[in-house]
């Protein structure tokens, strides 16, 4: 494919499908090979968070947003997709993501950075 060639959505998404079934398949976790942990949580993941401190107590702050959730042990926050399990932040939807796109590089922050080039997008469940 030439440098000036526009990829289409289909190929686009093709494409993606293909690298992760390869991707799968090469870790070995087939559909079949899920283990017993990610069938005890039915498909949620229960990967550390980043950005937060601890509060009083058990009590956690998270600090990936402006809005700065004080969540108790078994409190999720705003966003629903950050828990407080045990005094520890955990990410509810770390490498689960609903949405992957190409975007304009006009319509990221990086306006005038390589116009009329393709970003990646990727995007989660929560705010």
């Amino acid at each position: 494919m030439a440098s000036d060639d526009k990829i289409n959505r289909r190929d686009f998404l093709g494409t993606c499908l293909r690298a992760g079934a390869a991707t799968m398949l090469g870790a070995g976790i087939g559909p079949v090979g899920l283990g017993r942990a990610q069938a005890a949580t039915g498909n949620v993941s229960n990967h550390p968070a980043r950005f937060w401190e601890r509060g009083t107590g058990q009590q956690i702050i998270c600090r990936l947003c402006p809005r700065y959730c004080v969540m108790n042990p078994g409190q999720r926050g705003d966003c629903g997709v950050r828990i407080n399990r045990g005094g520890k932040g955990v990410s509810l939807v770390y490498g689960k993501p609903v949405a992957i796109h190409g975007d304009p590089i006009e319509k990221a922050p990086f306006f005038h950075f390589l116009p009329g080039t393709q970003t990646l997008a990727v995007g989660t469940a929560g705010c």
